[in-house]
């Protein structure tokens, strides 16, 4: 007899697995910052759908760019680069290159060298989030590649968002 089959919701609302794991999934107010996400037609498949590699490059995306209007990222000369270690990604509804979508961002962990971001994409008027992500990005020094301190400035600047 076949095991039987978790249905959609069921599935959505377990967290994402692993060490760390996400919290459920929350409202917009659950992110301290939110910007637009910019779709183009590549970001979905032959049927205009967004998978999970799209919605983590959205997401990665979206903490990039809150990173680089709050002068937090630094181009050049750059001592230290990040390096993501860890990602995941949960769709909870299907998303089209059609969509207008929020990202919600919030830092889950602040470590010494390191930080995880959750990001939530949410369709324009919605208050559940129709996909979320995570990603652990590890400060390393950019000769040896050896983790080290995230600088003041950028923990400072990342504490404006932890929550």
């Amino acid at each position: 007899m076949a095991a039987p089959v978790a249905s959609l919701a069921a599935i959505s609302a377990r967290p994402l697995s692993g060490p760390g794991a996400a919290r459920p999934a929350s409202g917009r107010a659950a992110y301290r910052a939110q910007r637009a996400v910019v779709l183009r037609q590549s970001d979905g498949d032959s049927l205009g759908h967004l998978g999970h590699l799209a919605v983590l490059a959205l997401c990665h995306e979206a903490v990039g760019g809150w990173l680089s209007e709050n002068g937090l990222l630094r181009r050049a000369p750059r001592e230290a680069v990040g390096h993501v270690t860890e990602s995941g990604c949960k769709l909870h509804a299907d998303l089209t290159c059609t969509d207008a979508l929020i990202a919600g961002l919030r830092v889950a962990r602040l470590g010494l060298s390191s930080v995880r971001y959750e990001v939530a994409l949410f369709r324009d008027a919605e208050d559940h989030p129709a996909a979320e992500a995570f990603f652990v990005q590890v400060h390393v020094d950019a000769e040896s590649r050896r983790p080290m301190p995230l600088p003041a400035a950028l923990r400072a600047g990342l504490g404006a968002i932890q929550g």
